[in-house]
């Protein structure tokens, strides 16, 4: 039986996570971006950038586009259900993931406005290199 080099296996492994790692970080640059060219456009609070987001995705993603009932009624959501659902939601989470979603129970006036790109570098300085690994995965 041959016997198996750890170490030459522990440095594939390293430059695996280090390629990971490259990649969620230009994933990360990209989504800063983003926000920082939406923010220009006048798009800066999740209220604003949530409505966007969910038409571009449900267009984008081939999601039908429904008129929401109960809290959303009034505005267009992803057909729940529908194929492509999961994969329209999870793009519009991210990309307004940088900004903070509001408590339902203050009002509006009473929200700071939270600067979107700061935000996003502060949640992903917090994650553990095993959540990274998770996120990435999950991208």
């Amino acid at each position: 039986m041959k016997t198996i080099d750890k170490q030459a296996v522990f440095v594939v492994f390293k430059d695996y996570i280090k390629a990971e790692d490259d990649a969620y970080e230009q994933v990360m640059k990209a989504r800063v971006n983003a926000v920082k060219a939406l923010r220009k456009l006048g798009v800066t609070t999740y209220e604003q950038a949530w409505p966007l987001a969910v038409e571009y995705a449900g267009h984008t993603k081939k999601c039908p586009l429904v008129e929401g009932r109960g809290k959303a009624q009034g505005a267009m959501v992803l057909k729940n259900g529908h194929a492509n659902y999961q994969n329209a939601r999870k793009f519009a989470q991210r990309v307004c993931g940088a900004f903070k979603k509001p408590e339902s129970t203050s009002k509006p006036s009473e929200r700071k406005e939270v600067d979107a790109v700061a935000a996003l570098l502060e949640q992903y300085k917090a994650l553990t290199p095993a959540q990274k690994r998770a996120f990435k995965a999950a991208i």
